[in-house]
């Protein structure tokens, strides 16, 4: 496949809603006017532009796109996720790692470890997540720098470390970069579209060579470079998650309709402030003034005054018949436009946030604060959230297997070593947290763990402990402490007691010393 292929196969796979959802989560709700949905000029309309100008000033948006897309990846990669690296090879009841296969797991998990922290990973992971739930696609590469790399586009490292050193994490547009199949051979191929600081169109593809197994890197546009073949095991430096988009048109629409209530009740707040009047049958206060040359007199008005402590004398219209003779005056009214009950522009933007976080399976966050909830409600909530993330652990899981392989693969191979690590496997969990749970569920979750039907792990997460390695470090050391406490303790008792006993056996002896001492004297 080559590079022109690969982009137009790119180009091919459908992204429907990218650009509202991730415009939407990206605070811009107004989106040249198409997210407005309510009353507006007609197209072509004389004084539209400024209608609309004045309509987006006055726009109000609650960001409920970007909460629950946050809300969907915090339960998913909010915290920390629990990797590792295990063998290939199966073990069998009861076997542990040789003495050189567990050197080589700590070694891997060592180095992986300071990438880990360094490049931020966990971070990049959590964007990645968060591009997915709005696009239904992400994707994941590995790259190395091209100002690190020799005149034959390899690394050559000493040491593992140096290896990594060398080594990060992009995380792109998911219009830019993915996964195609090649339809001749099946094979999929990683394609990253970019444009350099200079404004020029590149292509990078990644594939598998067929004959050899190397994982081989082509960046065309302009002059084609080719990066030295690695063996990475059939690994691609590019990884792809995806799944259904959280965002549907449904969420959008509410969103647009929750705008649209807040802005209206904006709206109401002004009304209520700066209350409309029709003025009906009178004559506003002012005066005739006579034109120097015809010396007809015009009525001219002034200005009405409005606000506390004023006064306006207002007459009503004279009445003329036919020949122009006064014959009465109407009389005058002033009419009000009250503002429009709250409730009615608040009750709608409700109604809309609840049709988002149902559309979502995250009505959970609705009832947690609702006293009229049952626990049983609560529950069901609950468990219907945590339901709905697993298609998205499922692709971060895997993803995070590919990121960790990939990259002690490719540090091997830099190191000259290709293949060193290949008895090893990565595991990656995600730690689920669904949020804040009730008492009776945290007592539900000890029942669990002291019964054997969840581990201590598990359990440590379900009642909101964030890092379980800390707090079990911190468990062992508080029960050493009390150990040592407790032999402390028991030596200081037997000291005693044996003081007790000698001084015992020393006045014994005095007793018994007693009578042969009262003889000797008497």
């Amino acid at each position: 496949m080559n590079s022109s292929d690969a982009r137009a196969a790119l180009a091919k796979r459908p992204l429907p809603g990218l650009k509202e959802n991730r415009a939407f989560y990206e605070g811009d709700h107004w989106q040249g006017s198409t997210a407005w949905i309510g009353p507006r000029p007609a197209v072509g309309e004389v004084g539209g532009a400024e209608v609309l100008s004045e309509i987006q000033r006055a726009l109000i948006s609650k960001n409920a796109i970007r909460e629950v897309v946050t809300r969907h990846m915090g339960a998913v990669v909010g915290q920390e996720p629990a990797w590792g690296f295990t063998l290939v090879r199966a073990l069998a009841d009861g076997e542990q790692p040789t003495p050189d296969e567990q050197a080589l797991i700590d070694e891997a998990e060592a180095a992986l470890t300071v990438l880990w922290d360094t490049r931020r990973l966990h971070q990049d992971l959590q964007q990645a997540v968060a591009i997915l739930l709005y696009a239904g696609r992400a994707a994941l590469r590995l790259y190395v720098p091209s100002g690190l790399l020799n005149e034959a586009g390899a690394v050559v490292a000493q040491t593992l470390a140096d290896a990594l050193a060398v080594l990060y994490l992009d995380v792109p547009k998911p219009e830019q970069a993915g996964l195609v199949t090649d339809r001749a051979t099946q094979r999929q191929a990683g394609v990253y579209a970019y444009t350099t600081d200079d404004g020029a169109e590149r292509v990078e593809v990644v594939r598998v060579d067929l004959e050899t197994g190397a994982t081989l890197i082509q960046i065309s546009g302009g002059e084609t470079e080719e990066r030295a073949p690695l063996q990475l095991g059939g690994r691609l430096t590019i990884c792809e998650l995806s799944r259904d988009p959280l965002i549907t048109p449904q969420v959008r629409q509410q969103q647009m309709l929750l705008n649209l209530a807040k802005t209206m009740l904006a709206r109401n707040v002004v009304l209520g402030g700066f209350l409309e009047r029709i003025i009906l049958n009178a004559q506003l206060p002012g005066e005739y003034v006579e034109d120097a040359t015809t010396k007809k007199k015009t009525f001219v008005p002034s200005p009405l005054k409005t606000g506390a402590g004023t006064t306006n004398v207002l007459a009503g219209l004279p009445v003329s018949d036919a020949t122009g003779r006064v014959t009465g005056y109407a009389t005058p009214t002033v009419m009000y436009r009250d503002p429009v009950p709250v409730t009615t522009f608040n009750d709608t933007a409700d109604a809309a946030y609840q049709g988002i976080l149902e559309e979502v399976h995250q009505l959970h966050a609705a009832i947690a604060g609702d006293a009229t909830a049952s626990g049983e409600s609560r529950r069901q909530a609950r468990a219907d959230f945590e339901a709905s993330l697993g298609a998205t652990i499922s692709e971060v899981e895997a993803a995070g297997r590919w990121l960790l392989e990939t990259a002690l693969a490719m540090a091997a191979a830099f190191t000259g070593q290709p293949g060193r690590f290949d008895s090893l496997r990565a595991t990656f969990t995600c730690r689920v947290d669904s949020g804040p749970i009730s008492a009776d569920e945290q007592k539900e979750a000890r029942e669990n763990v002291a019964a054997g039907l969840l581990s201590k792990e598990t359990g440590m997460v379900r009642v909101g402990i964030d890092d379980t390695d800390a707090e079990k470090a911190k468990i062992a050391a508080e029960g050493e402490t009390a150990n040592q406490a407790q032999q402390t303790n028991a030596t200081a008792i037997l000291g005693r007691a044996g003081l007790l006993a000698q001084q015992v056996r020393s006045d014994g002896q005095a007793i018994a010393q007693a009578p042969q001492d009262i003889a000797a004297n008497a």
